[in-house]
């Protein structure tokens, strides 16, 4: 870790924080136009969200093509469908089809910079990457809206490449959007650091290509690939640890 030249970031539970549970945002709007009860608990809405999300990633490509950009109807239409598979999973039967304009809502909500809160420590990680003279960049599996929202948080500045899945086309852990990554600076891969939240998407794919890997986590015990906020990173860096 004492060598790393390029260091690259997931966005969503890494650099992005939703402030509030997707669940709670879709309640809020589903709500008012008459397509949830309000008898559900926190526990069940969380619950059915969390089925439809892992519903939906199941179905991958074999070749990791990017879910948004191969769905019959677009990333509009994955999103939808997302909401489909939640109400109807939510109320255990089919119900009709969410019309355009609640959906139109529950996506523009998404793409607001007041529901996303930055990881406390960027900053610190930026002035770091800044003195030391390290590259700094993104590899994201999202939609075409990140860059509004990442320009919204003026965070676009600080980041170079930023390689999102629905414009690449394949998202992670297809090794394509790495190498994508890697190529761009053409280090040797043990000079770049890969930190994301999840390890089948995020550290074992890089970990693979010799990259470094750190998993972020708030509720993790600390372990040698665990780190608790992005301040830490420059101390493992200085200390070879990771």
């Amino acid at each position: 870790m004492k060598n790393i030249k390029a260091i690259f970031l997931d966005v969503g539970d890494t650099i992005l924080f939703l402030k509030d549970n997707p669940s709670q945002i879709y309640l809020s709007i589903l709500q008012k136009h008459g397509y949830i009860r309000s008898d559900f608990s926190r526990e069940a809405l969380k619950e059915s969200f969390n089925y439809a999300w892992n519903f939906l990633s199941s179905r991958t490509d074999s070749e990791w093509r990017d879910r948004y950009s191969i769905h019959p109807r677009g990333e509009g239409g994955w999103w939808k469908e997302l909401i489909q598979v939640f109400l109807e999973h939510l109320h255990g039967t089919e119900l009709s089809i969410v019309r355009d304009e609640v959906f139109d809502e529950i996506f523009k909500r998404f793409d607001s910079p007041e529901i996303w809160e930055i990881e406390p420590g960027l900053m610190n990680l930026i002035e770091f990457c800044r003195t030391e003279g390290i590259f700094l960049g993104i590899i994201s599996n999202w939609d075409l809206r990140l860059r509004g929202i990442l320009e919204k948080k003026n965070l676009t500045q600080y980041f170079h490449p930023i390689l999102i899945s629905a414009e690449f086309g394949y998202e992670k852990p297809s090794p394509k959007i790495f190498l994508e990554a890697q190529n761009h600076y053409q280090f040797p891969a043990e000079n770049y650091l890969y930190i994301g939240d999840k390890e089948d998407l995020d550290f074992l794919p890089t970990q693979k290509l010799g990259w470094n890997s750190l998993i972020l986590s708030k509720t993790k015990e600390k372990n040698l690939h665990t780190i608790h906020t992005l301040s830490e990173v420059p101390e493992r860096i200085r200390s070879g640890r990771g």
